[in-house]
């Protein structure tokens, strides 16, 4: 799969966790958003990449941070395996950054809300399933 569509999916996810934040598991108006992200799961999956897909733990320990010269602590993107690459990308529009590479603070704080937005769609999933 080419990177511009796994950035349009990836941005399609994002918009749609950022849009999930407004409901509490549970809210029934949550149901479109969590529609659409279930069929961006389906889309994910019938277009994998090839290999084994890496969770977020596995990305988190594999991607070195450097730290430049000047003190300032970096990750190279060249590193970081999509769709992670993309995920990253999306939910850091606007994000300031070195040429060098994004802050290592901005990656780290990507993995923390990544996992955060994880466990909130699958409280809202959770509760969906026990209403059936």
């Amino acid at each position: 799969m080419d990177t511009d569509k796994i950035y349009q999916r990836e941005m399609a996810r994002r918009k749609s966790l950022w849009e999930l934040t407004r409901y509490k598991p549970g809210d029934r108006l949550a149901s479109g958003v969590l529609d659409v992200l279930d069929a961006i799961d389906v889309q994910e999956s019938d277009n994998a990449l090839p290999g084994k897909a890496i969770s977020i733990d596995e990305v988190a320990s594999s991607i070195p941070e450097e730290s430049l010269p000047s003190g300032v602590r970096i990750v190279r993107e060249a590193g970081i395996p999509q769709p992670w690459l993309e995920r990253f990308r999306c939910a850091s529009v606007g994000s300031t950054r070195l040429a060098e590479g994004p802050y290592a603070t901005d990656w780290e704080k990507f993995l923390r809300k990544w996992k955060a937005e994880m466990l909130h769609l699958e409280e809202h999933r959770s509760v969906r399933a026990k209403r059936g």
